[in-house]
């Protein structure tokens, strides 16, 4: 076997060691998972309308010093995990995921969210749904929270919306708000006021294992997540500043080709401007073996 799948199984049998350890540490000292975070399910309208679409969001206060992981938690955690059950006609799409934080835990680095996060499910309603009665979702969440310890969590929450022909919004202000902390796809110019352009293919139109960012001025802040999963490691992520350009490179190895169509993942640019707003764009990158 090679010396490196030796060191990356290593890895990840010290990593199952340190969550079994404090999972255990957490059930001695008679912590629950009521005590750090508490899930709510709310929607960003009174009532579900036949051949509309809303917004449901899953609400994870965090207790302090504890986090919950991201789509790509990182060196070691889980993603929050939302399934979502309602009537004939009901859709429901994938988590929007909110610009995730770097967390330093356990001499690792991970993706996540502290103190509070909403993760929003878009949902269509059909048009041959009657505009009567009401409207049962139920979600099952599941989360896996960490500090000193991690405990895993969970919760069945429901709610009920009447079904009619027409609709006020609720929760507008919450709902905006997270809203603003989704990346933007593909339009630079709603990206914010610093962000240029992003490079991610080289002058003959192939792609590029790495970004080129231009700016309009230069964030305070650069980070980058790639959006990895079991089919794909990233390492050796550099980010390299020159003035009014950045250079993102890392490097890639793919265990599952079939897994990641046309060589390419998702990754999200996150950069901070001077008053300490995070602003994000998602970029698909080219990985190779």
């Amino acid at each position: 076997m090679p010396v490196r799948t030796l060191q990356t199984l290593a890895i990840c049998v010290v990593a199952i060691c340190l969550l079994l350890l404090a999972s255990v540490r957490g059930e001695e000292k008679g912590t629950t998972t009521a005590d750090i975070v508490h899930a709510t399910l709310l929607a960003d309208v009174v009532a579900a309308v036949p051949g509309s679409a809303f917004t449901l969001g899953v609400r994870l206060k965090i207790a302090p010093k504890f986090h919950t992981y991201w789509i790509n938690p990182g060196e070691f955690g889980n993603p929050t995990r939302i399934k979502l059950t309602g009537p004939a006609g009901f859709e429901f799409g994938e988590i929007q995921w909110p610009l995730p934080s770097r967390i330093e835990h356990a001499g690792s680095v991970t993706f996540g969210y502290e103190n509070d996060v909403l993760l929003m499910v878009p949902v269509k309603v059909a048009t041959t749904v009657p505009p009567n009665g009401a409207a049962k979702i139920i979600a099952d969440v599941a989360w896996l929270s960490c500090s000193d310890e991690c405990i895993e969590g969970g919760a069945k929450l429901e709610i009920a919306l009447p079904i009619s022909v027409g609709a006020k919004p609720v929760n507008t202000e919450l709902f905006a708000t997270w809203k603003s902390r989704l990346p933007i796809s593909k339009d630079w110019q709603d990206a914010g006021p610093l962000l240029d352009a992003v490079q991610t293919r080289s002058a003959d139109g192939t792609p590029m294992p790495a970004l080129a960012v231009k700016w309009k001025v230069a964030p305070a802040k650069i980070e980058w997540f790639p959006i990895a999963t079991a089919a794909v490691a990233i390492e050796n992520i550099a980010i390299v500043n020159k003035g009014s350009e950045t250079q993102i490179s890392f490097k890639s190895t793919i265990y599952k080709p079939d897994q990641v169509p046309a060589g390419m993942i998702d990754s999200v640019l996150v950069y901070e401007d001077a008053r300490g707003m995070r602003h994000g764009v998602s970029i698909p990158v080219q990985v190779k073996k």
